[in-house]
């Protein structure tokens, strides 16, 4: 509810709207609370007023927000009827009070919480080691088709010394030919472990709930299959 609020002074209709937390509590536990409140409120940097009261019931709630502009009211359903938060009728409370927006809430909201935390957070960092193994894969599939240039260039090489008889040279070449060709292999073995690990990425961010756009998917939008991306649902 003091997200809402919050939120509702953000449009230039309410910037100038004060908001106002009325703290309820147990007796002898409500200093606890006020306390508690206004840490809090400090803490998320929202800027609202923190009331004690000391009588937790509807008609005080009634009585402290009778002026209000805006009420944000929680309210609990029990056994498919709508209750207050004192657990009485909650259409007794809403006749006693002026505007009201009703709220009910699964759980707590996290002010603090960082945009790593939760399922977007999943989301992200699967798609961040997909975006990271698919740039090492790219690189690793560049490296191996230079590597493959490089032993065709040496197989030319030996050829053209063959052709000439020129036995030191094709000695040498030779040589060559064979070390073009282990790096050739080691770089495709490589490429193919990337593409491997870059699928495997893949799996994992779609498990998390990303949409990995397939190859020729947007074809329509003038994306090509280098250029499909991963995307968020």
């Amino acid at each position: 509810m003091l997200l809402l609020a919050h939120l509702l002074t953000r449009h230039k209709d309410w910037d100038e709207a004060r908001i106002r937390i009325l703290s309820a509590g147990r007796k002898g536990g409500i200093h606890t609370e006020y306390g508690r409140l206004s840490t809090f409120l400090e803490d998320v940097r929202i800027e609202a007023e923190a009331v004690e009261i000391v009588n937790s019931d509807a008609e005080t709630i009634a009585a402290w927000s009778k002026d209000a502009a805006l009420v944000f009211m929680p309210f609990q359903l029990r056994q498919n009827s709508s209750v207050d938060p004192f657990g009485g009728p909650i259409e007794d409370l809403l006749a006693r009070l002026p505007s009201i927006v009703l709220v009910l809430a699964a759980e707590d909201i996290d002010l603090d919480a960082e945009p790593e935390e939760g399922k977007a957070g999943e989301i992200a960092r699967a798609l961040d080691n997909l975006s990271d193994t698919a740039k090492i894969a790219q690189k690793a599939e560049k490296a191996a088709e230079k590597a493959s240039r490089e032993f065709d260039d040496k197989l030319k090489d030996l050829a053209k010394a063959q052709s000439k008889k020129d036995t030191a040279k094709v000695d040498k070449v030779k040589k060559e030919v064979f070390e073009a060709e282990a790096e050739a292999e080691k770089a495709s073995r490589k490429a193919a472990k990337a593409e491997a690990k870059t699928k495997l990425a893949a799996q994992e961010a779609e498990k998390a709930g990303a949409h990995i756009a397939e190859a020729g998917e947007d074809a329509e939008a003038g994306d090509t299959a280098d250029d499909a991306k991963p995307k968020l649902p």
